[in-house]
């Protein structure tokens, strides 16, 4: 009976993906990743065919658990500035990962952003009292100030209490559609 294997395909994955998330794609090769996992290439090889499969997996992830922080305002039931909030954090926390989608890939952040669930977007209509294009309008504009502190945000600077801002600045562009 052959040993069993000490690595999985995720435990190879999850220690590429810290790897991204804190150096970008240029800290992960195969020799970067074995030696973080303290083993040799056989097992990254034997679960990826080569590293451009490993890439492409890192990419995946990253695209989903970008995904995963823009739906969960959605999935609690909260705002458009939580969403925008999620947003921002989620290019504070993972900067790599954000700067790496931004630099190409099949999904583009800003446009995700954007793409406001319905349901957020009629409880927003209901809340502030705009007309759906109006709300579009306003909420185009605020995407441009959360985009900004995002990269912000993703570039190492410190953004005091994001929250806040999008905050104020949501209030802002809703009022000027008044």
């Amino acid at each position: 009976m052959p040993p069993k294997q000490r690595f999985t395909r995720e435990i190879i994955l999850d220690k590429a993906y810290e790897m991204f998330s804190k150096g970008g794609m240029s800290a992960v090769n195969a020799r970067s990743v074995s030696k973080a996992l303290n083993c040799s290439t056989q097992p990254l090889f034997s679960y990826f065919p080569d590293m451009s499969g490993l890439r492409k997996a890192l990419i995946e992830k990253g695209i989903q658990d970008f995904r995963c922080a823009l739906a969960e305002p959605e999935v609690k039931g909260l705002s458009v500035i939580d969403r925008c909030c999620a947003y921002v954090r989620f290019a504070s926390e993972c900067p790599m990962v954000f700067l790496y989608l931004l630099s190409g890939t099949d999904t583009d952040p800003c446009a995700a952003l954007m793409d406001f669930p319905e349901s957020m977007l009629t409880a927003e209509s209901a809340s502030t009292g705009l007309d759906r294009d109006t709300l579009s309008r306003a909420i185009n504009k605020l995407h441009i100030y959360v985009h900004g502190l995002a990269c912000i945000a993703a570039t190492g600077k410190p953004v005091s209490d994001p929250e806040a801002l999008i905050a104020k600045a949501y209030e802002a562009v809703v009022q000027a559609a008044r």
